[in-house]
């Protein structure tokens, strides 16, 4: 799971339950983004954001940008997110999935 994953996991709004669950999962340490991975940070906030808060979405461009740098997925609920998948996934590799799509890939492995 990606380190700014993580800092949401650790902050004082987030449900304890949920925190107790993240604390056995692994996490990447925090690096410095390259040059490229900059620049899709930067296209990824554009689609994601588009006219709405940007406050709101610049933590999810980060994640989005970082899951497809490390991860491959991109696992959300977000509509606006899973909206622009394909959007997403040319700009920065991720593959952007729900939860059940996620459960369904992992049953057939």
């Amino acid at each position: 799971m990606p380190k700014s994953v993580k800092d949401e996991v650790d902050a004082p709004g987030t449900p304890i339950p949920a925190r107790d669950k993240a604390s056995g999962m692994l996490f990447t340490f925090p690096i410095n983004p390259s040059t490229d991975e900059e620049r899709k940070r930067v296209l990824v906030e554009e689609i994601i954001i588009g006219n709405g808060n940007r406050d709101k979405y610049l933590a999810d461009a980060t994640h989005v940008v970082e899951a497809g740098a490390r991860h491959g997925y991109f696992i959300t609920t977000d509509g606006r997110i899973n909206d622009k998948r394909d959007e997403l996934k040319e700009v920065c590799g991720v593959r952007v999935i729900t939860p059940a799509e996620w459960l369904s890939l992992w049953d057939c492995q």
